[in-house]
């Protein structure tokens, strides 16, 4: 049985994912095996594969059945200690893998995020892991800026690990039901780490663990599609997973950003981010189940959560990174 078993999803991604699995087969690390769930491209995505070792298995699904549950179908296919996922357009270093697994040696109550590079343009960081706004929002820390010869550090706590390019022990996925499939995509990578970090676990950024990462390659950063389950989706991130405790004094907080996001919406004639709003209440019965349960299984201080989010309004404003440098070994 392979210590890794990295995940994945393709959907019209022909012209990125062999470069991918080029990359992944090229692995220092090289105990692993990879399962690619094509979610039914319609570009011609499978045909275009040619898996590069035994390795490598492809599963063509019939429907496009989303990120999050592509994710669950390939995990449940897998008996590793290890899951990575990893997007068909992201290219790891070689000792990419390498680079997570020295961290989850050293760190067996974590789940790990990598260093994200634009693949457009390479002086400039994709992402430095996930931040958490207590009002609701969150965004890819880091996006845009310069990359800093001395940053990031070489491990550091963030709020979220980007499911780009993340590495999550098996036994904490699977306990706390892999990703929300009733997400389809985005937000579901934050949504799982908001409920690893309530059952007490924590979040790192590996540093040294890069990918190059062209991002938005199923659908365009600005598209309705994205516009929807963005907004429908950070809705549910936080009425899902926020601590009773902290959501009665920050619900006002909440419905506040909200509101602003909606009017922005509509002055901005955003319809479809004024449909995911709508989607999300509609959808609140699902969610507060799902929350009684993270709200039973919370493990973690309160004083720790609040730690690793921003509360900031300037950070806000900025969407700066929230970072904190970890030791090297858990005491």
């Amino acid at each position: 049985m392979p210590r890794v078993s990295i995940l994945i999803v393709t959907y019209n991604n022909a012209s990125q994912i062999q470069r991918c699995l080029t990359a992944v087969a090229a692995q220092d690390f090289s105990d692993f095996d990879v399962v690619v769930i094509d979610n039914a491209s319609t570009d011609g995505t499978p045909d275009r594969i040619t898996l590069p070792d035994s390795r490598f298995s492809l599963v063509r699904n019939a429907d496009n059945t989303g990120f999050a549950a592509a994710n669950n179908q390939a995990a449940a296919a897998t008996r590793s200690e290890f899951i990575a996922t990893l997007n068909p357009d992201a290219c790891p270093a070689r000792d990419w893998l390498q680079c997570l697994i020295d961290a989850a040696d050293a760190h067996p109550a974590a789940a790990f995020g990598s260093t994200q590079i634009s693949d457009a343009d390479p002086a400039r960081y994709d992402g430095l892991g996930d931040t958490f706004w207590i009002g609701g929002l969150y965004w890819r820390g880091g996006y845009g800026r310069r990359v800093q010869p001395e940053s990031p550090p070489a491990l550091s706590e963030v709020f979220a690990a980007c499911a780009a390019a993340a590495l999550y022990r098996r036994a904490d996925f699977e306990a706390l039901g892999g990703f929300d499939e009733g997400f389809f995509c985005y937000g579901e990578d934050v949504d799982l780490s908001f409920r690893l970090r309530m059952a007490g676990r924590q979040v790192l950024q590996v540093g040294a663990a890069e990918v190059r990462h062209e991002g938005y390659a199923s659908s365009a950063r600005h598209s309705d599609f994205a516009a929807y389950h963005g907004s429908r989706n950070r809705v549910w991130v936080w009425l899902k997973n926020m601590p009773t405790v902290l959501m009665v004094p920050l619900l006002p907080l909440f419905i506040l950003t909200q509101t602003a996001m909606a009017l922005r919406d509509l002055a901005m004639l955003r319809s479809a981010a004024l449909r995911g709003l709508v989607a999300a209440i509609g959808g609140l019965g699902p969610v507060w189940r799902q929350r009684r349960i993270v709200q039973e299984q919370r493990r973690t201080r309160i004083g720790d959560l609040l730690r690793v989010m921003a509360v900031s309004p300037h950070r806000l404003l900025t969407r700066d990174a929230l970072t904190r440098p970890v030791g090297q070994r858990d005491s």
